[in-house]
């Protein structure tokens, strides 16, 4: 098979987790949309396969000097927030919708 292939096999253990969760939370927690349970179990995979699919950590690049803890690459800090960034938007997107 392909990368895709392996990939896709890879995420049904996430998805199913996603979405048993969801169900769950829904069905216990009052007021709770059926859009905003499926964009929460939809948003959690996506943050999942964001965050294992990103590329190897560049240490490489412009530094910045923050004192007591030395030069730091800002891409050390950038790099991490690939998926906890896409978490956010759409927990305002959420937001939007309830």
């Amino acid at each position: 098979g392909s990368d895709r292939l392996l990939t896709l096999a890879h995420l049904v253990v996430p998805a199913t987790g996603a979405v048993l969760w969801t169900s769950i939370t829904a069905a216990l927690v009052p007021g709770i949309s059926v859009l905003a349970a499926a964009i929460s179990a939809a948003g959690g995979l996506l943050v999942t396969y964001r965050m294992a699919t990103r590329p190897p950590m560049d240490y490489g690049g412009s530094l910045v000097d923050f004192g007591v803890l030395g030069l730091i690459p800002v891409s050390l800090i950038s790099q991490p927030a690939r998926g906890p960034a896409l978490l956010a938007v759409l927990c305002l997107v959420q937001m939007a919708v309830q």
